[in-house]
């Protein structure tokens, strides 16, 4: 899914680049989803040592930029919302 929507971004819609940050199975925690926006907000959240290193190169999100947020949960439901008020 995440190939199609950033090949779709990229494809006419006047974006010079697409980034794709992917979580997934043990990946996807909370901790790691907050991170991600949090990094991409300007702010530098503290690792835990299970945060992939990949995030860690995240930058600020500028004003010009498109941040598209899609989460997915299995067909169980969603538990717990994950999105904090000041994002």
């Amino acid at each position: 899914m995440s190939d199609k929507l950033s090949a779709n971004f990229a494809e006419g819609r006047g974006y010079a680049s697409v980034k794709t940050i992917v979580l997934t199975n043990q990946e996807a925690t909370r901790h790691n989803i907050l991170f991600v926006l949090q990094r991409l907000a300007g702010l530098q959240p503290t690792p835990l040592p299970s945060t992939p290193k990949r995030l860690l190169q995240l930058s600020r999100a500028h004003p010009e930029d498109a941040v598209v947020f899609y989460y997915a949960w299995p067909r169980g439901g969603l538990r717990r919302t994950v999105l904090p008020a000041a994002l």
